[in-house]
Order: structure tokens, then sequence, then C-alpha cells
């Protein structure tokens, strides 16, 4: 794992929360700016792609002392994963691949509000050439008895990741 990389969402408040109520047309469409933001983010900071596992919590730094719930975020903080996945920074947001931290509500800020993601990137995720298996156990036993990965397929696979780096 890696240090968290900060990615600072252009919100001053949460854009969604759990106690608004919004007709649906527009609770879409606040959800798809905010996977929109949040992919377009993701790709200009240049954020690993396909990667196995990331962990990703939501910090809130609001801009006034009222008590907050921090259950509310959770409809921003899963638009924004969307948005990670959007950008290909992991394939889907399941548990297998992602995990979602509670939201953090901190301290009141003087100058306004900031909604910011801290990302963690594992490792990178593999494929096996010959048995065309996703993360296949590591060597030396390979995917199995008729596995003959080399060290050539993984400088391939290597070579190919670095391709689709942006």
């Amino acid at each position: 794992m890696t240090d968290p990389i900060r990615l600072v969402l252009p919100y001053a408040e949460p854009p969604l929360t759990e106690n608004q109520r919004m007709h649906f047309r527009q609770k879409a469409a606040v959800v798809a700016a905010v996977r929109q933001e949040t992919a377009t983010l993701a790709r200009c900071s240049q954020l690993p792609r396909n990667s196995a596992h990331v962990a990703v919590s939501l910090h809130y730094a609001p801009p006034t002392n009222h008590r907050r719930d921090a259950d509310n975020l959770v409809p921003t903080l899963k638009a924004a994963c969307d948005g990670l996945v959007d950008a290909g920074v992991v394939a889907d947001d399941t548990p297998r691949e992602m995990t979602k931290h509670m939201p953090v509500i901190h301290p009141k800020r003087a100058e306004g509000g900031l909604l910011w993601l801290e990302i963690t990137i594992g490792r990178p995720r593999t494929h096996c050439f010959v048995c065309h298996r996703d993360d296949p156990p590591p060597r030396p036993h390979g995917c199995g008895p008729d596995c003959h990965t080399t060290d050539a397929d993984q400088e391939l696979a290597d070579t190919i990741a670095r391709e689709d780096q942006p």
C-alpha cells in the first residue's frame, strides 16, 4: 500500500446527503455530475489505473459548527467511488476491489467548507496470459499445473500496463 492520495472535490458542502428529498431526476443529475467530476479529477491527477484494490475515505471540513452526522455523507461517497471506477482506477467498487471507509467530519474551517477524498492505492492488477485469470497466485506455482507464466509474460503485462497509463 502507498500513502493516501488527496483528491480535493470542487464542493464546499456535500452535494448529496441521506436527508435530502429530491426528485429522482434531479438526484440522478447530481449523481452524474459528482461521478463525472471525480473521474475527471482522478484522470487529471494521474492516479494509477487498473489497481487490484483501493481504499477510499471521504473527508469534510464544514463551514459552520453545526452538528453533523457522518452517515449523511454516504451518498456523496458512493457517487465519488463510482467516478473512480469510471476513471479506471479500479475495475469495480465491490468490497473485493474497493474498501469504503466511513466518512470523516473535521472541525470547522474559517474560509468555507472543503470536501476531499483520501485514496490509498493497493498493488496493480496482474493478468496471466496462459490461463487468462486476473490476479493469479504468485510464483513459483503460477496459476496451476498447466500454467507456464514466465518473466517474459510478466514483462509484457508490465509494458501493457504502462502504455495504458494516461
